[in-house]
């Protein structure tokens, strides 16, 4: 063997044994290790597991994993590796399928959304939800972003369902908190935790916190879902937003320490039923004249005022309208215009109402359930309705 071919035979056995012993590459005459550069984000879905030490080189590997993209074939997201940072929006593209194992926690920053065009399937359990929230909440899944922060309203934007595509989505036992950032979703500038757009209908919607969300909990824009047994606290507008050309059904739920509750939005049609509105700084309820809401069971305390509000221009919709005796009084000006309808039902309380009518109203009590039309310092029927002490007087409305 030449002298030539000896020396090349042992340094590439340096080589070898640098590599093996983790010392990573070794000079050959002037010729050195390149840098690689990490790839940065693309449109595609792209996951990857946070880098680790080399003192755990021989553990299983874990989260944080690091997520951001498009999805557009079935994928799940494993217990063991959360927590997942999105590194950017996930969009469910339609005919995708995303599924969430209970436990995850999902974690998000600035402008980063989870969009769902295709199918969702995150369903945790009683003691193992799943939870959306902030880069910045160490309160679930650690410390995640190392850096001493509060979450707030507003860190991420929220969860995003959109078209017919996203109809056999399934979220429950879920929490979505910090989110409401503002974003561009459906052509309209939106700010909440949870939007349902362009005619969707998630499949189940049910056993939810939204908790901390800048403008509106939850969005319905043009949809008709089911949502039931959310609990919804602290946003700066109103906890369920109905828009126009909505139907959503609300069951069992409370949506608390808002400026509005529920706020319904004209030409709208949901049935609200057994609903808890405390602690909302204005009204618990407010619904155009114009929309055509179903409501039954609705409860609320220590609210700015403990009445559901009438606004908006006159009601011109033809379709009738029931209003039927709620754990709260009506409080506001309605008035009627030719052609349309609306049935007060028994054991109704109306303070501090205009009423005027044009159209049909038809308001028969019952001599053991009267119907009452009185002033909003009237405590005697309704209770205390603007939260004070005040005593009525002839004058207090106008009839």
């Amino acid at each position: 063997m030449s002298h030539l071919t000896r020396n090349l035979a042992a340094h590439l056995l340096s080589v070898a044994l640098a590599f093996a012993l983790g010392f990573g590459s070794v000079p050959f005459g002037s010729l050195s290790a390149e840098a690689v550069e990490s790839p940065s984000w693309s449109t595609d879905y792209q996951a990857s597991p946070a880098p680790r030490s080399t003192s755990s080189l021989m553990e299983e590997s874990t989260g944080p994993t690091y997520v951001g993209g498009a999805i557009s074939t079935s994928t799940t997201w494993t217990a063991g590796a959360s927590p997942y940072v999105l590194n950017g929006t996930i969009t469910i593209n339609s005919g995708a399928r995303l599924y969430i194992e209970p436990g995850v926690v999902v974690k998000a920053s600035a402008s980063q959304a989870i969009t769902v065009y295709g199918t969702l399937i995150a369903e945790g359990a009683s003691s193992d939800r799943i939870i959306f929230t902030s880069l910045k909440d160490d309160s679930f899944g650690g410390d995640t972003d190392n850096v001493a922060a509060t979450p707030a309203a507003g860190d991420w934007v929220g969860v995003r369902f959109s078209g017919a595509g996203s109809d056999a989505s399934r979220l429950s036992y879920a929490d979505i908190r910090h989110a409401g950032a503002q974003s561009l979703f459906s052509n309209v500038w939106r700010n909440t935790a949870l939007c349902v757009a362009d005619g969707a209908d998630p499949a189940v919607l049910s056993n939810l916190v939204i908790d901390k969300a800048t403008w509106f909990g939850i969005d319905i824009a043009a949809g008709s879902p089911t949502l039931d047994n959310v609990t919804q606290t602290v946003a700066s507008s109103a906890g369920l937003m109905v828009r126009s050309g909505s139907s959503p059904t609300v069951t069992d739920s409370s949506f608390s320490s808002n400026q509005y509750g529920v706020q319904v939005d004209s030409d709208s049609t949901p049935v609200l039923e057994g609903l808890v509105l405390d602690a909302n700084t204005i009204v618990p309820m407010h619904f155009d004249q114009r929309a055509t809401p179903v409501l039954d069971d609705i409860t609320g305390n220590g609210n700015g005022t403990d009445a559901i509000r009438f606004t908006g221009t006159p009601r011109t919709v033809t379709t009738p309208l029931v209003l039927s005796a709620l754990g709260l009084p009506y409080q506001g000006s309605l008035e009627l215009r030719a052609g349309t309808h609306v049935t007060i039902e028994p054991g109704t309380v109306f303070k501090g109402s205009m009423i005027t009518v044009y159209g049909t109203l038809i308001a028969e009590g019952a001599s053991s359930d009267r119907i009452i039309f009185t002033s909003l310092k009237d405590d005697s029927f309704g209770g205390d309705t603007d939260n004070v002490a005040a005593t009525p007087a002839a004058g207090d409305w106008v009839g």
